[in-house]
């Protein structure tokens, strides 16, 4: 296996607690993931997929330039600004009043309006 797929994998698996945890959430043995990490045997196609799904990646991130892939990640696990997700839609933005709006607004569709369900004539 080359030497970019091992310095990949290494750096995905820093972002754990340990390899021992990585092999144990895969279900992989620890002797053989070693190997994946030394370079000594590369992971069938069937564990290459488990490892990438599990770590987040795509065979051919894991397989790209180590630079390059490291921009990617830093870019994949960069930090969310405290708040930012949690915070609702305000009137101030007109996103709540503008969903209201559109709630009560009649629509005609073959002649069925979906606001009272009945014909329209």
């Amino acid at each position: 296996m080359s030497e970019a797929f091992r310095t990949n994998l290494a750096l995905l698996c820093g972002y754990h607690k340990s390899i021992a945890e990585v092999c144990r959430r895969l279900g992989l043995n620890r002797q053989q993931f070693n190997k994946y990490l030394a370079g000594k045997s590369p992971p069938s196609r069937r564990t290459m997929r488990m490892i990438c799904d599990f770590l987040g990646a795509t065979e051919a991130e894991l397989l790209s330039d180590p630079a390059h892939f490291e921009d990617m990640i830093a870019l994949k696990r960069r930090p969310l600004a405290e708040g930012e997700l949690s915070k609702p839609f305000s009137s101030s933005t007109g996103c709540t009043t503008a969903a209201r709006a559109w709630e009560n607004t009649p629509v005609t569709i073959s002649g069925i309006s979906t606001l009272s369900g009945t014909r329209a004539g």
